[in-house]
This record gives structure tokens, C-alpha cells and sequence, in this order.
């Protein structure tokens, strides 16, 4: 999770875990802070915290982190 949230610019500032699987992460970034809940397995973004228009679940915290 804080690879993943450094990898891209963000600061991590905290973690919560929430029934079904899901992870409520707390981040910084640029001038914002953020709430996104993720999927603890895979940290598919559930909700993102701010208005996708519905893409929400094409997101994932780790887009830059490889998985090699």
C-alpha cells in the first residue's frame, strides 16, 4: 500500500480495515486529502473518494507498482 501510494506522488497517512475485504485508505495528495476503499486483495479501487462518473472499479492503487 505505501509503494504503491509513493510510487505515485501520494503520502500515505492511514489504513483501516472494513468488513467484506475492503480496506478504507487515508492519503495525501498534491494539496488534497483522500479517502479510497480498495479491495484488500487486490487494491481494486471500490470507491475512489472523489467523482469518477462510474469508473471507480477501473482504478487500482497500484498502477505503477509491478507485481514481478
Amino acid at each position: 500500500m505505501r509503494a504503491a501510494l509513493a510510487a505515485a506522488g501520494a503520502t500515505f497517512v492511514s489504513l483501516r480495515t472494513l468488513a467484506d475485504g475492503l480496506l478504507e485508505v487515508r492519503y495525501r495528495f498534491l494539496d488534497g486529502r483522500f479517502e479510497t476503499l480498495v479491495a484488500a486483495d487486490s487494491l481494486n479501487v471500490v470507491d475512489a473518494g472523489i467523482c469518477l462518473e462510474g469508473a471507480d472499479s477501473a482504478l487500482t492503487l497500484d498502477w505503477r507498482v509491478s507485481r514481478a
